[in-house]
């Protein structure tokens, strides 16, 4: 464990780094979009870590005293939020990459990725999740159909993702799961090894079973 923190440690720090060198490029060339994405790309990366290092955090905290167990969980709730602004920014910067090249539909999966995660941090606010999860979905969708690798993956798992939050009445929920499985189903086939993909897509099924039994 005390390895994996260093290796996060490590990876926060040089994520920095290249934020600020990324961010100063953006700033000198305005109308640089490949700077954009660079900043984009490395805010993204620096949010991903972010959000290990909480998860990370609260890791063993089961049985310790309370007094710690609190601390942990200040800790972990500190860098939760600094993961959603990390993730909120990337979004943003993804925007502005698509926005000034709408052809550019690698912007969309980057976007919708910054989407993906950032419900990842919102688990105590499950309608905010919710909506970034949708956000997330219509990127992925609008990737997938400009046939960009990786969006039907992303499209399925945010999918799936949403129907955990969704309430079991309401009537959308069927064909979330629908689009979920027919999503996933054809990440599998361009990855059949990828085990997070299959969990996903077998928990839909079993869901489909247990709520809309044909």
């Amino acid at each position: 464990r005390a390895a994996a923190a260093t290796q996060l440690g490590d990876a926060d720090r040089l994520l920095r780094q290249a934020q600020a060198c990324f961010e100063d490029a953006a700033v000198e060339e305005p109308g640089n979009v490949k700077a954009l994405g660079n900043w984009g790309n490395a805010l993204l990366a620096h949010g991903q870590v972010k959000l290990s290092m909480a998860e990370a955090a609260v890791e063993g905290v089961e049985g310790a005293p309370p007094y710690e167990r609190r601390a942990v969980e200040e800790s972990a709730a500190a860098l939760l939020q600094e993961a959603r602004t990390l993730l909120t920014l990337a979004g943003r910067k993804f925007r502005g990459v698509y926005e000034a090249e709408p052809s550019g539909a690698k912007a969309l999966l980057n976007w919708g990725t910054s989407l993906q995660l950032r419900a990842d941090t919102l688990a105590d606010q499950p309608q905010k999740a919710l909506r970034a999860l949708e956000g997330a979905v219509t990127k992925f969708e609008a990737a997938a159909a400009r046939g960009v690798a990786g969006a039907p993956r992303g499209a399925g798992m945010a999918l799936a993702a949403m129907s955990d939050l969704m309430d079991p009445a309401d009537p959308a929920l069927e064909g979330t799961l629908k689009d979920a499985v027919a999503y996933l189903n054809g990440a599998l086939v361009e990855d059949p090894s990828d085990v997070e993909a299959q969990a996903a897509e077998g928990r839909c099924y079993q869901f489909l079973d247990q709520m809309f039994p044909q």
